[in-house]
């Protein structure tokens, strides 16, 4: 018993030792300010101008962190220069990329958010879009993230289908081409079977063209590319209009056609 108690001592001192030791080795960093410094790998906390990367399930910065944040949380306090990646990452000023499923910044100077939602206090993009498709003639889809790269969360329905639903998600990007036209492809890919959406899928490629009406309204059109695949033969879609169909086998569709659709700006 003493035998096992004194091994069990050992393992436990050496821990608190490897622990500590990490911790010293951080606070002998240099940095502007000679803040306190927790580096566990777990709970990460470190002063401004931080240089080094931060791996562990939390890891806070309460300045700027110009290098790789590496975790399930990563808060920034200032500036974000490097790469934040995690389930949630968070920065004042982000000036590098966060890749994540939830995504904020305060301002986007040049950095870019990539996540399932991307909020941009200031400098960011939102927006709801309804139109028609070659699949289906009422579709509603809201935009968020940044010009350069955002998110789209969509639903769409057609009454002639037994499946009349449809949900899906996508990335695009808007790229200006004057004061008023701008190009904005995107790509999305639907489920059509939301009981399960495994089944039955579409792959949609947009490049489409938007033109400014007003402050905050857009229409958009342009050609699209559809693949439809399916479990069975009899659970392919008929399109609602289609300029072109080809079959490469009983499961696969592949389609041409072109969108309309009204863009409601909801940022700045």
């Amino acid at each position: 018993m003493n035998n096992y108690n004194t091994k069990k001592n050992i393992a436990t001192l050496s821990l608190l030792f490897s622990l500590t030791g990490c911790t010293a080795f951080s606070q002998d960093l240099p940095a502007k300010k000679r803040d306190r410094v927790l580096y566990t790998g777990i709970i990460n906390i470190v002063p401004d101008n931080f240089k080094f990367p931060l791996f562990g399930f939390i890891n806070i910065a309460k300045g700027s962190q110009k290098n790789l944040s590496l975790g399930f949380v990563n808060i920034t306090g200032s500036d974000t220069k490097g790469v934040q990646i995690g389930f949630v990452n968070t920065s004042k000023t982000l000036k590098g990329l966060q890749l994540g499923f939830f995504n904020y910044a305060a301002s986007a100077e040049k950095g870019i958010p990539v996540g399932l939602l991307s909020f941009v206090k200031n400098g960011g993009y939102k927006a709801v879009k309804i139109g028609i498709t070659e699949m289906y003639p009422l579709n509603l889809s809201f935009d968020i993230g940044v010009k350069k790269f955002y998110t789209t969360i969509s639903g769409s329905y057609n009454g002639a289908l037994l499946n009349k639903y449809a949900v899906g998600f996508g990335i695009g990007s808007i790229i200006d081409i004057n004061k008023n036209i701008y190009f904005n492809p995107e790509a999305i890919i639907q489920a059509t079977d939301v009981d399960d959406i495994k089944n039955n899928r579409l792959l949609s490629i947009r490049p489409q063209f938007g033109i400014k009406i007003s402050s905050t309204l857009d229409v958009l059109c342009g050609p699209s590319l559809v693949w439809q695949n399916a479990v069975a033969p009899s659970a392919l879609h008929k399109p609602f209009y289609s300029i072109y169909k080809h079959a490469s086998d009983s499961k696969n569709n592949l389609l041409g056609g072109a969108n309309i659709s009204l863009k409601l700006h909801l940022s700045k």
